[in-house]
């Protein structure tokens, strides 16, 4: 899971243009601190296969508030922020159990989370338990 990565799943060059390219966490700070086109809410729901009403409801703004942007408008540095942590978060869960496999787990409910894992997804708290479970998932650590 590297930002490049991460960077990609939120639409790349073709969405998030920057000249030199994202190839380390500053880069991605960098991104987030300026802010991201309404339009890779999108991106990223696509790239994980699940409706952008899902993603948007991780996020920290409203529904009708977004009604209200351009696909080209830029979202908040904290809208911003969520997007990132969420595209790195899906990158990673992707690696460990595989696109399909992923998606159904975020879906079902997990009993060393206490919660189905995308109800989580609504805070940076909530998204770093969720990381450490895939992290204990990848090396196998059961507790």
């Amino acid at each position: 899971m590297t930002p490049a990565k991460v960077y990609q799943r939120l639409g790349g060059q073709q969405y998030v243009p920057v000249q030199e390219g994202v190839q380390t966490g500053a880069d991605l700070a960098h991104l987030v601190s300026h802010g991201l086109p309404k339009q890779t809410i999108k991106r990223l729901a696509d790239s994980l296969g699940v409706d952008e009403k899902e993603i948007i409801s991780l996020l920290p703004v409203t529904p009708r508030n977004l009604q209200r942007y351009k696909d080209t408008d830029t979202l908040s540095e904290t809208v911003a922020d969520r997007l990132v942590t969420l595209a790195s978060l899906f990158e990673w869960g992707e690696h460990v159990l595989g696109k399909d496999y992923f998606n159904a787990w975020l879906h079902t409910p997990s009993l060393p989370l206490g919660d189905r894992p995308i109800a989580l997804l609504t805070s940076n708290t909530g998204a770093q338990a969720v990381k450490d479970e895939l992290t204990r998932i990848a090396f196998g650590v059961l507790a």
